[in-house]
């Protein structure tokens, strides 16, 4: 397990203690770290800096990783080990395959409810379930966007997702929310 501080970058949880990585003092100060996802046999951090990339546990070696599209992010999960998943502060869901290629884009114009992602959580049937300011949206990484906002009930700026005996919670600044099995309003 790893953690980041501000001031002096990311470190290892090793048997209980807390020891610095090797190499983890460049995720200090300005690069702050946003995300760290394990994928595709790797691990990646995704920075403030608006990069992701590679490091070496072992070595401590870190390598950018070469994206063909890429805008400022902060928040990142895997989904299933085939693609990882990028919440943009402004351009919706940057979804990208094994090889850092873009695979598509999610935003407004296409199914998202907003383009801030807030967080991200994916669930057991490999649903992407996105927070946002105005709502939830659901995403099948194959298939098309749901979305829960006001019509739901939804009112202000959804902040974490996470499940819970069966069923997906949302906290947001006015509360808990949940959705029942089809989907209404509880």
């Amino acid at each position: 397990m790893f953690l980041a501080k501000e001031k002096t970058g990311l470190y290892l949880i090793e048997n209980g203690k807390l020891k610095p990585a090797k190499n983890g003092s460049k995720y200090s100060n300005d690069n702050k770290v946003y995300s760290i996802v394990h994928f595709s046999n790797g691990l990646y951090i995704q920075t403030s800096e608006g990069n992701i990339d590679s490091y070496s546990l072992s070595t401590g070696r870190i390598i950018p990783v070469n994206l063909n599209y890429f805008k400022e992010s902060y928040v990142a999960i895997n989904v299933l080990d085939q693609y990882f998943s990028s919440g943009s502060f402004s351009d919706g869901l940057l979804i990208y395959d094994r090889s850092f290629r873009l695979s598509y884009q999610l935003d407004i114009s296409n199914g998202l409810i907003d383009n801030n992602i807030n967080c991200q959580f994916l669930d057991r049937e490999g649903n992407v379930w996105v927070g946002t300011n105005k709502g939830i949206s659901k995403v099948d990484v194959i298939s098309p966007v749901s979305s829960f906002g006001v019509n739901y009930g939804l009112i202000s700026g959804v902040e974490s997702i996470c499940s819970f005996k069966g069923r997906v919670y949302f906290a947001t600044l006015s509360g808990v929310y949940y959705l029942n099995d089809s989907y209404q309003k509880t």
